[in-house]
């Protein structure tokens, strides 16, 4: 082999040590990421399940304190048709959220104790 085609193999050589240097560094960095992102997912969804056993809002798997018009099933994915049986509301002009330890991690009712007056989102039909 002369010394050109030594130096080309010799080139071709480094260039994919340090390709697969940077490939290692890039997948290192999105492992990290991936395991930040699953973290702060546990964390919420911890607190967000403590808030959600405690929250005197929390019935039949819908959150009583929001009470949306209907226009909103449409609008925002997890509202959905009214099963809460002590609503007192007609079920036909109204809905609430779903519940789960994602959006109540995300409630701002509690603050380390629940609200006591009932809430009033919508005005009444009554």
């Amino acid at each position: 082999m002369d010394t050109k085609t030594k130096d080309v193999g010799f080139q071709m050589t480094t260039e994919i040590k340090q390709l697969q240097r940077r490939l290692d560094e890039i997948e290192r960095q999105k492992n990290e990421e991936v395991l930040t992102l699953v973290e702060i997912l546990a964390n919420i969804s911890f607190f967000g399940g403590t808030k959600k056993v405690q929250c005197k809002h929390a019935k039949n798997g819908q959150c009583s304190f929001f009470f949306l018009l209907n226009e909103a099933k449409g609008k925002i994915p997890v509202a959905t048709n009214c099963r809460i049986k002590e609503c007192g509301e007609p079920a036909s002009i109204h809905c609430h959220l779903e519940l789960s330890n994602i959006t109540c991690s995300f409630c701002e009712n509690y603050k380390g104790q629940q609200v006591k007056s009932k809430p009033t989102n919508i005005k009444s039909t009554r």
